[in-house]
């Protein structure tokens, strides 16, 4: 399944750091089917645990990365991205 996710930096300020998990990209992640979204500085990752599904179909059991890149002080500048990939949790 691939889902496009378009998000402009109103919706992916990073904020507080010391509530990584609560971003609203992260939120935005979860909202999509992630789970276990936390923020990693500039970045997110989403961690997956593996399953004789996940493996039946060759998908990763670690965790993913995604790079968000643009980051100028606390906001991050618009940036697309997609999903590959949506774990329901």
């Amino acid at each position: 399944m691939i889902l496009g996710v378009s998000l402009t930096a109103e919706h992916i300020r990073i904020g507080n750091r010391d509530s990584l998990a609560n971003s609203p990209i992260c939120h935005a992640i979860r909202a999509a089917g992630g789970r276990d979204v936390l923020m990693i500085g500039t970045g997110f990752v989403e961690l997956v645990i593996g399953t004789p599904e996940r493996r039946l179909f060759e998908l990763p059991s670690e965790a993913t990365t995604w790079d968000l890149q643009f980051e100028r002080g606390r906001e991050v500048a618009p940036i697309d991205f997609v999903i590959t990939e949506v774990v329901n949790g």
